[in-house]
């Protein structure tokens, strides 16, 4: 779609204005970290001062303590260093802002090699689109790069652009996901990530969509969001990895996907299930689904359908229950006629028909001689 030529100008305009501001900021940071690393070092000065006198005056308790801190503030100074190197690395030198007829050029230039040429109404964004992206077999489709061009003048915060599927093709379960590389609308740049941010420093748009064009028909399978391999297979419903559809296994009971470290494999009807629809029984400690678990009325463990016994009860009820069911232990019976009787006891014999029984004839009396 072609764009008014009054729309591109306002848009060159608005980037000049945003790349001044970032070249202002990054010399305003530079001078602030120089400022900070000045004073660090007139701090590690002073350490170094007081070290000197305390050993030259034997204080070897104010020795101690500057030699403590001394590790400690060659450490920070080491750290901002490094952060004032990166810094004067980026706004030392930087490079020059491209004037508005080399805006217009390159604005042109996208329309023809992309044939799509975007700028909303407000001029908040640029953005061109792709041809569809198919990677080792995989359609991916068409996406739209989207540059927003208020957000030039930050560069060291969130990326400025954004990268949008217009025929998203997600893998099972990852909708976030419309390209290996691309997540959430976010380019993984990978080693490109210098190049892309050079190329918005100075403006040169056709490079910056160039090089994202580039990123977004290359496949890293080292580094994917979802591999090519898995685009097409399912994510795991308990520990999320992304397995072919081939190896899943169902829960029988809610159908969630498992793979096989995941999955439960009912030792009772052999189905297999997830964590949340089986569990493992008490009694013989074996895996088996909810379908076949059975809360046992007397100590209420889940017990598995091959341990409960009659009742439902398991084992260990079942053999308590047992024992409280067993005859009180008989009397002891009376002692047969003539048997002897113990010392110190009765005998009682069996009554007669007509009366009580008869306590035993006393024993004859024995006469010393």
């Amino acid at each position: 779609m072609e764009v008014h030529l009054r729309q591109r100008w306002r848009a060159a305009q608005r980037i000049i204005e945003q790349l001044t501001v970032l070249h202002h900021r990054r010399q305003h940071e530079l001078d602030e970290r120089l400022a900070y690393a000045g004073q660090r070092l007139d701090g590690l000065r002073s350490l170094s001062r007081k070290l000197a006198r305390a050993r030259q005056h034997g204080l070897h308790g104010a020795r101690r303590r500057v030699q403590q801190q001394l590790p400690v503030t060659v450490n920070e100074l080491m750290h901002l260093l490094g952060d004032v190197s990166s810094v004067l690395s980026r706004s030392a030198a930087p490079p020059p802002i491209p004037t508005v007829r080399q805006l217009l050029d390159a604005l042109e230039q996208l329309d023809d090699e992309f044939g799509e040429l975007t700028l909303d109404d407000k001029c908040r964004y640029i953005s061109v689109t792709t041809e569809p992206i198919a990677l080792e077999g995989v359609e991916l489709g068409r996406f739209e790069i989207r540059l927003y061009l208020d957000d030039l003048s930050s560069l060291s915060g969130p990326r400025p652009y954004e990268v949008l599927a217009l025929d998203p093709n997600p893998p099972a379960g990852e909708d976030h996901v419309t390209h290996p590389h691309v997540s959430d609308n976010h380019l993984c740049e990978g080693e490109g990530a210098s190049a892309i941010r050079f190329a918005l420093e100075r403006g040169a748009l056709g490079e910056f969509f160039l090089l994202v064009h580039a990123a977004l028909n290359t496949y890293n399978a080292e580094s994917p969001y979802v591999s090519l391999d898995a685009w097409h297979g399912v994510a795991c419903a308990d520990c999320g990895d992304r397995i072919d559809s081939d190896d899943a296994y169902a829960c029988h009971r809610c159908g969630d996907e498992l793979c096989g470290s995941c999955a439960g494999r009912c030792e009772c009807c052999d189905e297999a299930f997830c964590p949340n629809c089986g569990g493992t029984c008490a009694q013989c400690h074996e895996p088996a689904c909810e379908k076949c678990l059975t809360t046992c009325p007397g100590c209420w463990r889940s017990i598995c359908a091959d341990c409960l016994e009659h009742d439902d009860l398991c084992p260990a009820c079942r053999a308590e229950q047992d024992d409280e069911e067993l005859p009180d232990e008989e009397q002891d019976p009376l002692p047969a006629e003539g048997a002897p009787t113990p010392a110190g006891s009765t005998a009682v014999f069996p009554a007669a028909a007509d009366g009580p029984p008869s306590p035993a004839p006393p024993s004859p009396a024995i006469i010393p001689t």
